[in-house]
């Protein structure tokens, strides 16, 4: 008579005739099985597949040195756009202003305010020239303004809040003092201090 249990594969007959499985472990008074429940059916699996491992401190340590590292490289490359993109508009408000001054210079046949030292550009807002002969005024007053020859919304500032600077030249006759330029030299110059507010630095914008 064959053992009960015996014609099932994977089975084999413990104490008193009792069906071991082939993942049933010798405890104290029996087997203990390890079982799972797979669409209501039973089947034996390893106890240590139900261990459940989280993750370590120093994995969870890399992890945050990483989401830091691409942070920090997306934050640079967000600041160096804007940089940019400010410089550039920087040198398009100097270039605005310098087509003022020549367009100025040819009506009125000199440069606004006074040779020598740097001014704030804000300044050249309040310049005005009276009108010869009661001409019409573009304001309410006899003067023409040099805002007249800018923008509507041009503030003079830069993109940092500060004034842009204006520096006059005196003109000079060939032979003139050395530190001064002639006829053919330059007019005046602009500037920004840039995002530091410092003279004769490396973020300097000169025109």
């Amino acid at each position: 008579m064959q053992p009960t249990g015996a014609g099932r594969p994977g089975r084999s007959l413990g104490t008193a005739g009792t069906a071991v499985s082939r993942h049933s472990r010798p405890v104290r008074g029996g087997f203990r099985h390890n079982t799972c429940y797979h669409g209501g059916e039973v089947s034996g699996y390893p106890q240590s597949w139900r261990i459940r491992r989280g993750l370590t401190l120093i994995e969870t340590l890399t992890v945050l040195f990483i989401v830091g590292i691409l942070v920090a490289f997306v934050t640079g490359l967000a600041r160096h756009a804007s940089r940019t993109a400010e410089t550039r508009r920087a040198q398009a408000d100097l270039q605005v202003l310098a087509d003022a001054l020549e367009r100025y210079c040819l009506r009125y046949g000199d440069y606004p305010l006074n040779p020598g030292g740097w001014h704030a550009a804000t300044n050249l807002l309040a310049v005005a020239v009276p009108l010869p002969g009661g001409e019409a005024a573009t304001g309410n007053d006899n003067n023409y303004y040099f805002s007249h020859l800018l923008p509507q919304d041009f503030t003079c500032l830069d993109p940092w809040g500060g004034s842009y600077l204006y520096y006059r030249h005196s003109r000079q006759p060939a032979g003139g003092a050395a530190n001064e330029p002639t006829d053919m030299d330059e007019t005046f110059r602009l500037r920004s201090l840039g995002p530091d507010r410092m003279e004769e630095t490396s973020d300097d914008i000169v025109l």
